[in-house]
Formats: structure tokens, C-alpha cells, sequence
């Protein structure tokens, strides 16, 4: 599962961002793209050609970089913290790069630290709390892995490694060793004081994104293996999900219910007061069904299921009807 996106190429077209330092803390959109021989990042502001001259960042003198999602003003932010050394001065800037798109942010982290590599930079100029970017990897294969473990939803084993070639057009060299290595990771279940769907957007997330960055796999590999994890996810969720409607269903099963009862008793529901209470908690289990199953979304035939749950609702109410109808035929 290598990623799609193996080339810079598409970093040198200009990108629209908002770029603030802490030499200018005023947010200015701006204008981002990488120069043509892959050594240094352009930064330039159209709008305010008067006050403001464009930035230069040199990959030899970049000292840090991280990301970081949040919300600013109700929008969602998706930023790369930038700490470089400006080239004219060698003051210690902190720059602040604002994308709209996280996919494309990833996409930046990612080359940015591939290019970062092939530098070596004096250790005076490195301190502690900065971290120096490591070599990223690539996922060759994936296997979903039974757990027995009741609080585990399921565990992910990936093989991952450099890269056989790190491709000539990205940064001009091939990146020797095949060496490979497998980790796990654990996805834990659903907890029951949060919905399906919140796990899945937020939780299952979050726990992906932190296994990348735990193992240095490059960034732009989080959507591609957070799509295919959602959709087995998704699948086991939804399975359990219609299991747990066809009990429903059949828990309405009059004949049943009436066995259950025993004896007509003065204060018990007779025959025709059960079916009444069986067609209601269908008629709510059926408008139940759009919630219960589509929320997980439109895939995995959740739109044919819920055709089939609702023939089935049907069947049972039809069938509940004719047992009252032979009781009083017999009576």
C-alpha cells in the first residue's frame, strides 16, 4: 500500500495558504510552492507586495517541523509549525503555515521531511525539544488479526520499510535497504458512552493518526489506511447491527410471545392486545432502522439491508395478524 502521491512535483505549483511568524503575528494570505531544484520553500504575499517581501526557506536551515489540527473562528485549521533559521540573519524563526486541506498538509509534511533528509544539520543548532525528522516508511502489507481480547475490536498488522526506490524525480536518489519490520496496532472497542458513528470519525482516527506518527510512516499513507480500516470497521459494526434487528424481530414473533404468556389470565393481555403490542414495537423498530443502520453510511449495502429488515418487519406483522385470526376462527 504505497502511497500515490511519490512525487514533489505537485509542490511546486503555487498553493494558497495563510502564513503567520513570530516576527508578524497578523495572519496574511500567501501564496506556497517549492523551487524548481528542491532546496528551498518560497512563501510570497500578492496582496501586500508594499509592506511585506517574500519568505525563503532553505531545507538545510529548517530545525523543526510538526503539525497540528484545529479549530480556529468555527473553521477547521490544518497547520505546519515551521522552525528554520532565516538565511539572511540566522535569527530562529517559528513559522506558522495554514492549509485548508489536510490531505494536501500531509502531502507537505511529508515531502518537506524527505527532502530534510538529505541534510545534515551542526548540532549546536539543534536543540533538545526540536526534532530532527527521521527517515519515513512506506506499508507493503496489511493483515486484520483475530483478538480474544473482549475490549479490542480488532488488531492491524503492517509490514513497513524504506521504500525499495524513493523515486529519481522526487529528490534524485534511491534509497538503498530493503530491510522491513511488522508492527501492530490495537483497535479498541467502541465504548459505550459514545455512538458507533463518533468512534468511527473520531476515535478510530485519532488512533491511526497517532500509530503513523509512532512509527514513522509517512503522513500521506493516514488517509488511504484509515479508509480501508473504516470499511472493515464499518462492515463488523454493521453486522452485528443487523444481527441484533433480526432478534428484535423475532423477539415480536406472537406465537412466541403468547407461549411466554401462559394461560389467558384476567389482567394479562389477551391474544389481540399482544399482536397490537408487537405491530407497534415493529412499526417502531422499522422507523428505527434509517438511524440504526445508515448512519454507518451508504456503503456495505446498508440500503438493500434495510429493504430486507423491512420486508422481514412486515412479514412478522402479517404473520402475527393470521395467528390472531386462526385463534378466533378456532374459538
Amino acid at each position: 500500500m504505497v502511497s500515490a502521491l511519490t512525487r514533489l512535483d505537485q509542490l511546486k505549483v503555487t498553493t494558497n495558504i495563510i502564513y503567520r511568524s513570530n516576527r508578524s503575528l497578523d495572519k496574511r494570505d500567501a501564496i506556497f510552492y517549492l523551487d524548481d531544484d528542491n532546496t528551498s520553500i518560497h512563501i510570497e504575499f500578492p496582496t501586500y507586495k508594499e509592506d511585506y517581501p517574500p519568505v525563503k526557506i532553505f531545507m538545510n536551515t529548517i530545525l523543526d517541523i510538526r503539525h497540528k489540527d484545529m479549530k480556529e473562528d468555527g473553521t477547521d485549521s490544518h497547520i505546519l509549525q515551521v522552525h528554520f533559521l532565516d538565511h539572511k540573519d540566522d535569527a530562529k524563526v517559528q513559522g506558522v503555515i495554514i492549509f485548508e486541506d489536510r490531505d494536501f498538509r500531509d502531502t507537505w509534511e511529508m515531502g518537506i521531511k524527505r527532502l530534510m533528509t538529505g541534510y545534515q544539520k551542526p548540532a549546536d543548532l539543534v536543540p533538545d525539544d526540536y526534532y530532527v525528522p527521521k527517515q519515513e516508511l512506506a506499508i507493503f502489507d496489511i493483515k486484520i488479526l483475530p483478538t480474544s481480547n473482549a475490549n479490542e475490536l480488532m488488531k492491524i498488522e503492517l509490514e513497513i520499510g524504506l521504500s525499495a526506490m524513493n523515486t529519481q524525480s522526487d529528490i534524485g536518489t534511491s534509497v538503498g535497504g530493503t530491510d522491513r519490520k511488522k508492527v501492530s496496532c490495537i483497535i479498541p472497542n467502541c465504548p459505550t458512552d459514545i455512538g458507533k458513528e463518533d468512534f468511527i470519525k473520531t476515535n478510530l482516527w485519532e488512533t491511526l493518526s497517532a500509530f503513523i506518527d509512532d512509527n514513522t510512516i509517512f503522513k500521506a499513507e493516514t488517509i488511504s489506511l484509515y479508509r480501508y480500516i473504516r470499511a472493515i470497521v464499518v462492515r463488523q459494526f454493521m453486522e452485528q447491527e443487523v444481527k441484533d434487528i433480526v432478534s428484535e424481530i423475532n423477539a415480536q414473533n406472537l406465537k412466541t410471545l403468547i407461549d411466554n404468556r401462559g394461560e389467558k389470565q384476567g389482567g394479562v393481555l389477551d391474544d389481540n392486545e399482544l399482536c397490537l403490542v408487537a405491530d407497534n414495537r415493529l412499526t417502531v423498530l422499522q422507523s428505527e432502522l434509517p438511524t440504526r443502520l445508515l448512519s454507518f453510511g451508504h456503503g456495505n449495502g446498508a440500503v438493500q439491508i434495510k429493504q430486507v429488515l423491512t420486508r422481514n418487519i412486515n412479514k412478522m406483522k402479517l404473520m402475527n395478524n393470521m395467528v390472531v385470526k386462526m385463534a378466533a376462527a378456532e374459538a
